[in-house]
């Protein structure tokens, strides 16, 4: 249940038009009604898979919240998942038991919203539940239920102030509006206005904003109109309309003067942060905005990056964006501060490419390459009917915010015709003036970090007043639905239909493997090198995923940029890169553009060119993301713990982000990186993934034009050595990393468990799923549902060809760390002991996934990481095709001993982050055994 800051969601999926695509060709074709109560439903049919996406859209967000009244919209969000009048406890329950998918909420500033997607014959209970909870809530809500999501949503606010740069948002919010514009505060609130919240206050906001009349629901998916109309209309139509809703009116409230602010946090580098007020949503120069946003600093080939990263080298990374709300948008620009650069110097080079772009305007290539870019993403965004970005949300959005669900088709059609002078005029209107500037510097040794509120911009005149609605009358109508009978019975379930697996040579020998999907004219590639991380041992740490990462910086014959332009020309996405057993590079390309779009892919694979000045550029952005690895709570622990678990010399011993350390990269030279390549980077060491819109006779043809003549080396290659046991830790060790101010504990126990490969690699997900992996798991509940310590608690088993970590992990409020400890070991202990996986706790697991295949693989993506896993971890080419018969063959006993082989409670590694000051004594005094302290280096220090 996050609280969202993304960006539009047209620019998400990439709704933009281009010369190459008519307005007409580029569709999401709907059915739009509204109940006599004002429920106004939208209906979007997708019959490729037999599910439904749906999606409740209630008109009011943190914009909507009074003075001293901060975070209710947001806390409200949380509530709604504490079950309804009909159904108590968790609402996730009934929906993991039927195999939801994409299931959550999310509050921002216009909006709140709840999604899920669900098997075709679940809808009726996924309709009942959503019913239930919009007309049914309020008997349901104590004062538990409000002080356990209160602690929830105060911990979940700690969770994101103890990330690096967690406290920006906040700040730019009150400097960027005025006092009294709706958007000056964030949606998660103040501490102070959560702790006030009553259930006074809780149940009038529900009464006030949740009714039927300010809600909108789209079904998307495997569903049509007269269906659709029949069970909204059941399940929904004897729900009060609500009172009128008074509208919030756009209020840009753009600034004429530039101010600036600075922040000091616990960060590694300074960031450049500077906002523009712009035009709303709907507004005829948003789009253009977006262009504007693109050219400046979208990617590589931006004007900043190329200027500031490439040319200069004032900084590790740049990039400009819009994020677009109902009243106004921001126009947000962040660039990273290179070590040792004056931060004055860098805020010049952007002023001079802000004046030269407000002259000019993007260039005719510049344009062209936006349009297609997001023309392509609009395309694969077509595969997907629900979750954050999918059909639904595009139709959703649309409705609530402009009041027609085919109101993006706007924005396509002004983006299609955008030309340069039109975007430089749009850009000269709204980001010529007015911006707020907020440095982000670290804090030097000692030094306090400021928590309390920034102050802000005083009230401001021209507020509009909120528009009230037009008078109307509306009626419910009678419902069927007995309700005392509880959630709908689901009797049955779509079976998984998986595309048929097909094998081909290229002409060297290259194994190819197709799964053949025609949904979207898409074509997915994955070149799977036998590598990765692990090929680390015996050179230096980072390694793989430094080469790979240098692919795309250069070929023989191209340079960085300009394979990034020829990616975008062509609407293609390439990248390259390394997890723990294996190294890949992929392709995602148009069908039509598929040809020189494998052109391109081949060069970057067989010809890099690992140039000198590529190399050190990618290296000071390598030391940079290494040094802010180490002020984030998380990432610290992937560092630390492998090593610990694994044993010096182990090829897993290793920073588990992959990106080694600090001297290791600095030692990597083109050397190493040509030996790398040369050894692993070959036609005798990868497979051919292919999952997308085509055949087998025509992929491998296309492929063997570029990969047929390619031959390996005489390089000597090292023989592969077989990945050695770890021996298991006979005691429970506790490792403490210091980070001083900081408002949350970030707690990791480990262990090591069987490879993927094992044989009851099944029953180890299982188990997983009843100890930490689910919402409904004993962790959770546990430590954020029952004891509000915690936003979430999970528990993990990474992937591996080798023993894999499982890990429990936990970011809890700092004054709850022993005891949160504490409560991980009891569990730990119960699940081995007392309290074994219980029967229902073992069905819920097996019938959720099982459930979920159906919905599981709706994307191209999808199927290809089957393919992916089905090579890297030795499965048959039915391994999907037979999921459902060995998930449901799984033993209760066999489940139980799976926890008792991997849960060690009394051999754990414990490495947990946090304030020391303040945790230290209470660690200790829990007596789990011996206890040091590291630095950020993973060193011990005492």
């Amino acid at each position: 249940m996050k609280h969202r800051m993304s960006a539009a969601v047209l620019a998400t999926l990439g709704f933009v038009g281009s010369a190459l695509a008519a307005t007409d060709a580029i569709d999401i074709p709907f059915t739009r009604f509204t109940l006599p109560n004002g429920l106004t439903v939208v209906v979007h049919e997708d019959h490729k898979a037999p599910v439904v996406a749906v999606g409740i859209w209630y008109h009011v967000g943190s914009a909507d919240e009074p003075a001293g009244k901060t975070g209710f919209a947001h806390l409200f969000e949380h509530l709604m998942f504490s079950g309804s009048e009909n159904r108590k406890g968790s609402y996730f329950e009934p929906f993991e038991k039927v195999g939801a998918t994409d299931q959550n909420g999310t509050t921002w500033f216009d909006r709140t919203n709840y999604f899920e997607t669900v098997p075709t014959p679940a809808l009726d209970m996924a309709l009942w539940m959503e019913s239930d909870r919009m007309g049914h809530l309020l008997g349901a809500i104590g004062q538990h239920e409000l002080d356990t999501q209160r602690g929830v949503v105060q911990n979940e606010k700690r969770q994101g102030e103890n990330r690096p740069y967690g406290r920006t948002d906040e700040n730019i919010l009150a400097n960027s509006f005025p006092a009294n514009h709706p958007y000056q505060h964030d949606t998660i609130g103040s501490m102070a206005d959560l702790d006030a919240a009553s259930l006074t206050d809780v149940k009038q906001w529900f009464q006030d904003y949740y009714g039927a009349a300010n809600t909108t629901i789209v079904l998307a998916g495997d569903i049509t109109p007269e269906i659709a109309r029949a069970k909204v209309t059941k399940y929904f139509g004897d729900i009060p309309a609500g009172p009128p809703v008074p509208r919030q009116q756009p209020w840009v409230a753009a600034r004429d003067t530039s101010t600036r602010g600075e922040q000091v946090d616990h960060v590694a580098q300074v960031r450049i942060l500077r906002e523009w007020n712009v035009a709303e949503l709907g507004h005829a120069d948003q789009p253009l905005l977006e262009l504007a946003a693109d050219a400046l600093g979208g990617g590589k080939t931006s004007r900043l990056y190329e200027r500031l990263v490439y040319k200069d080298k004032l900084v590790d990374d740049v990039s400009v964006g819009v994020q677009a709300f109902a009243l106004a948008s921001q126009f947000m620009l962040s660039a990273d501060v290179r070590a040792g650069v004056d931060p004055a110097r860098v805020e010049k080079a952007i002023d001079e490419e802000w004046k030269r772009f407000l002259a000019d305007g993007p260039t005719d290539d510049e344009l062209a390459r936006a349009k297609m870019a997001s023309r392509s993403g609009f395309i694969r965004g077509l595969e997907k009917v629900g979750g954050f970005s999918g059909k639904a949300t595009v139709l959703a959005e649309s409705q609530v915010y402009r009041g027609d669900p085919g109101a993006w088709k706007i924005d396509y059609e002004r983006l299609q015709a955008a030309t340069p002078a039109s975007v430089r005029d749009a850009a000269k209107r709204w980001i010529a003036k007015g911006d707020y500037t907020l440095v982000v510097r670290p804090a030097k040794d000692g030094e306090k970090i400021d928590e309390s509120a920034p102050k802000g911009l005083a009230a401001a005149d021209g507020r509009p007043a909120p528009k009230r609605p037009p008078t109307r009358e509306y009626v419910t109508t009678a419902s069927d639905v007995d309700r005392s009978k509880g959630v709908p019975e689901v009797a049955a379930f779509p079976a998984l239909t998986f595309p048929a697996i097909e094998r081909g040579k290229l002409g060297n020998g290259i194994e190819v493997v197709l799964a053949r999907r025609s949904t979207v004219p898409v074509v997915q590639i994955q070149l799977q090198f036998d590598a990765g991380y692990a090929s680390d041992l015996g050179r230096p740490l980072g390694t793989s995923s430094f080469a790979m990462a240098m692919l795309d910086e250069g070929t023989k014959s191209l340079d960085s940029l300009e394979i990034a332009r020829r990616s975008e020309r062509l609407g293609a996405r390439i990248g390259a890169g390394s997890g723990l057993d294996s190294a890949t590079v992929s392709l995602n390309a148009l069908k039509a553009e598929l040809a020189p779009s494998l052109e391109l892919l081949a060069a970057i694979v067989r010809e890099p060119a690992f140039r000198e000045a590529d190399i050190e550029r990618l290296r000071a952005q390598w030391l940079a993301d290494i040094a802010q690895e180490k002020t984030d709570a998380g990432a610290l622990a992937l560092r630390a713990l492998p090593p610990l678990l694994y044993g010096e010399g182990h090829p897993y011993a290793i920073p588990f982000t992959g990106s080694g350390t600090e001297a290791s990269i600095r030692s990597i030279d083109a050397g190493t990186l040509k030996l790398f390549h040369s050894q692993l980077i070959r036609p005798d060491n990868v497979r051919i993934l292919v999952a997308g819109d085509t055949s087998l006779e025509t992929i491998v043809a296309a492929l063997d034009r570029v990969f047929g003549n390619w031959r390996s080396t005489r390089i000597a290659v090292p023989p592969k050595q077989a990945i050695a046991s770890a021996a298991a830790q006979g005691k429970p060790r506790v490792f403490l990393i210091d980070r001083p101010a900081a408002p949350q504990t970030l707690i990791f126990a480990g262990t090591l468990a069987p490879s993927t490969k094992a044989a009851n690699n099944l029953e180890l997900q299982t188990m997983n799923g009843v100890f930490g992996g689910t919402f409904t798991s004993r962790l959770n509940m546990n430590l954020r549902e029952d004891k509000r310590w915690a936003y979430g608690a999970r528990s993990s088993l990474t992937d591996a060809i080798g023993q894999r970590p499982f890990i429990a992990s936990v970011s809890v409020q700092t004054d709850k760390t022993a005891e949160s400890i504490a409560e991980i070991l009891a569990e730990s202990r119960a699940i081995i002991g007392p309290r074994p996986p219980a029967a229902d706790e073992i069905d819920k697991i097996k019938v959720r996934r099982v459930r979920a295949l159906p919905g599981s693989f709706e994307t191209t993506a999808a199927v290809l990481g089957v393919l992916a896993g089905n090579a890297l971890y030795g499965r048959p080419d039915d391994y999907a095709a037979t999921l459902k018969a060995d998930i449901e063959a799984q033993k209760d006993a066999d489940i139980a001993a799976a926890a008792r082989e991997v849960i060690r409670p009394d051999a754990y590694t414990w490495v947990v982050v946090g304030d020391l000051s303040k945790i230290e004594a209470p660690v200790r005094a829990l007596g789990l055994g011996e206890v040091k302290v590291l630095d950020a280096d993973g060193k011990v220090v005492r």
